[in-house]
């Protein structure tokens, strides 16, 4: 994911939730981290850990939580439930999101909701079990 694609997924994100003005990106080429800072930025970029696209994600999920009177800060079951909506308005499937690369607490939900796909069935589907690496599916295969 490019800094242009960022900005546009932000803007579907934050339009499709009707969460208000669009927070501004800030594309770091130095952090490995993303961050969202109370409700107005997100900062991200190519050396984000998890992969760019599921960390922008995640820190979405931190302003849709905050600008909807959560705590934004924690990640809560509201923000989890958060991320569940906007990885699945994302990708089309809850399951294409690196869930592995999650918090623990986020990881079990993830894995008792039926979310937290394993290498096997990814790979059967045409999916990298890499989170940097995400590709679409390339046929349709049952990843049940």
């Amino acid at each position: 994911m490019t800094e242009t694609e960022a900005i546009l997924a932000i803007q579907c994100l934050t339009r499709a939730f009707r969460l208000g003005a669009p927070p501004t990106l800030r594309w770091s080429a130095r952090d490995r981290r993303g961050h969202a800072r109370l409700g107005d930025r997100i900062t991200v970029g190519p050396r984000c850990w998890r992969g760019v696209e599921d960390t922008l994600l995640h820190e979405v999920a931190h302003i849709m939580t905050f600008r909807r009177g959560g705590n934004a800060r924690e990640h809560s079951e509201r923000f989890y439930l958060h991320l569940v909506a906007i990885v699945q308005e994302h990708y089309g499937d809850s399951r294409r999101y690196g869930w592995a690369t999650e918090y623990k607490r986020l990881k079990a939900r993830a894995r008792r909701d039926g979310l937290l796909r394993n290498d096997v069935a990814a790979d059967a589907a045409g999916w990298s079990a890499s989170p940097r690496r995400r590709l679409r599916p390339t046929a349709s295969v049952d990843v049940t």
